[in-house]
């Protein structure tokens, strides 16, 4: 997740590293929150940044500071439209900040769990191949007064559980 997030802030400060916060314009210029980490070398110090306070291999630096591989769970109810299927349907997405920085997590839930329900003939990958490109495209037009174009990583996985 984010590092300016109190939680997340919290647990990085405990850690004696710090955060860098958004600037003022951040919107505009892309910057976002960092963790900030000392790394000392034999003759020299330098500080590294990271965008994420969770991260799954960012080295022990990151992890003495704060940065630990638990992901958040949210666990999103499709009752109302759950009434369309014959079976219970259940289903796991895992995705990074590039993609829930421009989506959601209701609205991923809903376009996957309706096109499950509805017996949609596009498969896993075909739904999240589209979910990627419309994310993609949110990150082209909300970062169009960038001088640079810049889109962040997007990943997603999603599985049905079979119950």
């Amino acid at each position: 997740d984010k590092p300016n997030l109190p939680d997340e802030t919290a647990r990085i400060e405990a850690s004696k590293s710090g955060v860098v916060y958004n600037p003022p314009n951040a919107d505009i210029t892309g910057e976002s929150s960092r963790v900030v980490v000392k790394i000392n070398t034999p003759g020299s110090m330098s500080m590294q940044a990271l965008a994420m306070s969770r991260s799954i291999g960012d080295g022990k630096a990151f992890q003495d500071a704060g940065v630990i591989p638990n992901p958040i769970l949210d666990v999103v109810d499709l009752k109302p439209y759950a009434q369309l299927a014959k079976d219970k349907i259940v289903f796991a997405v895992a995705a990074s900040d590039g993609l829930l920085d421009r989506f959601d997590i209701d609205d991923v839930a809903w376009y996957i769990g309706s096109a499950m329900i509805s017996g949609s003939d596009l498969n896993l990958l075909t739904l999240c191949e589209q979910l990627i490109l419309e994310c993609s495209k949110k990150w082209q037009t909300q970062n169009s007064k960038l001088l640079m174009q810049y889109r962040d990583d997007i990943s997603i996985a999603v599985t049905r559980v079979h119950l």
